[in-house]
């Protein structure tokens, strides 16, 4: 595998036009090979910002020459998000060149000629007892409550679990399972594998799910909501709970740490919450042409607020999905989906409440 370089643009950004080559050329110089420094040696001003605004594959570094000497503002540098003509993105060279493969892939999951909603469940690689509790509850009446729908696990490998996955996947055939380490801070990866899934394997599927596997879905609920959603709605239908002037944390102890170099700006884009959100299948092949050309953020749901962004597909602030945690069973009938389901007899027992008091209504 090629070493990866993150150059950050952030520290360049109050250097003189002739700095900045000097500046890039003892970085380089470390990083690649001298068969190239000749190429690099003749830019200068905001060609070495385009270099530096973008993270690139060693092997992969190509230039068209241009002569542009001006220098570039501090504002013009941190302007944010970019703007982003998608249909210019065929001329643009990608900043991720992510190969993620499939180690278990359900293919044929998909093969009704139309699916209403298909059901994306993030989980944990080891999260066998709750992903079978959740197939007995919530995800079993879906396939009563719809007409057509289908239901799938994301996960993430792990050494351990690599023969109890296949297990898990040959008796239910529901995992779709990447390549790459299962960890909180590879949910990007997830995130980006499920939407390539549903581009490749699940076009048919006119609303997508995602959610996370600790979090209690009223399927009726949601049955009721997606049915309002009209064509036009749906056409860049991104709906969850909205966050706002969310903050990246600074103080490296902190499990959402995010280092200046990474993300120099004091507040995130408005974005929803990753717990749970729907998707329209529009709006999901829109997202999946962009992934390569927007740099990798380890927090997936940031990632995509900073997509739609660029976009400019507007973020539906859904009032029945809650990221909270609710013990009152009877205030579940007011929500979508609610968080703090990690322990599987909780979610269990919750359903069977739940449940109960539905047949009593």
């Amino acid at each position: 595998m090629f070493h990866q370089l993150h150059i950050s643009y952030h520290s360049f950004v109050n250097s003189s036009s002739s700095e900045y080559n000097t500046d890039l050329e003892k970085f380089v110089m470390k990083e690649i090979s001298s068969n190239l420094i000749k190429e690099l040696k003749s830019y200068t001003g905001s060609n070495a910002m385009d270099l530096l605004t973008k993270s690139l594959r060693a092997s992969e570094l190509k230039f068209q020459r241009r002569r542009i000497i001006n220098r570039i503002s501090r504002e013009a540098a941190l302007a944010y998000p970019l703007k982003i003509d998608e249909h210019q993105l065929i001329l643009t060279k990608p900043v991720n060149n992510l190969s993620i493969g499939y180690m278990l892939n359900p293919t044929m999951l998909c093969d009704e000629k139309e699916i209403f909603l298909l059901i994306l469940i993030k989980s944990n690689v080891n999260h066998h007892r709750l992903r079978y509790v959740i197939r007995n509850t919530w995800a079993k009446e879906a396939y009563s409550v719809f007409e057509s729908v289908r239901v799938a696990f994301l996960i993430g490998n792990s050494l351990e679990e690599g023969i109890s996955m296949w297990i898990e996947n040959f008796n239910f055939g529901d995992i779709i399972q990447g390549d790459f380490v299962d960890a909180y801070k590879n949910n990007t990866y997830k995130t980006i594998m499920a939407y390539r899934w549903v581009v490749e394997y699940c076009s048919n599927a006119r609303f997508v799910f995602f959610i996370d596997d600790d979090m209690f879905v009223n399927v009726k609920l949601t049955k009721t909501f997606l049915n309002s959603v009209d064509k036009k709605t749906e056409s860049n239908l991104f709906s969850g709970a909205v966050v706002t002037a969310g903050r990246p944390a600074r103080e490296t102890n902190n499990p959402w740490f995010v280092n200046k170099k990474d993300y120099p700006y004091k507040v995130y884009p408005e974005y929803l919450s990753g717990c749970a959100m729907f998707v329209s299948q529009s709006v999901i092949r829109r997202f999946n042409v962009l992934f390569p050309y927007v740099k990798y953020f380890p927090f997936d749901d940031v990632y995509l607020g900073i997509i739609a962004n660029k976009l400019g597909i507007p973020l539906h602030n859904n009032k029945y999905l809650v990221n909270a945690n609710i013990n009152n069973v009877s205030a579940l009938n007011s929500m979508i989906a609610n968080h703090g389901f990690k322990n599987e007899s909780y979610l269990l027992n919750t359903y069977g409440d739940f449940s109960v008091g539905d047949m009593l209504m």
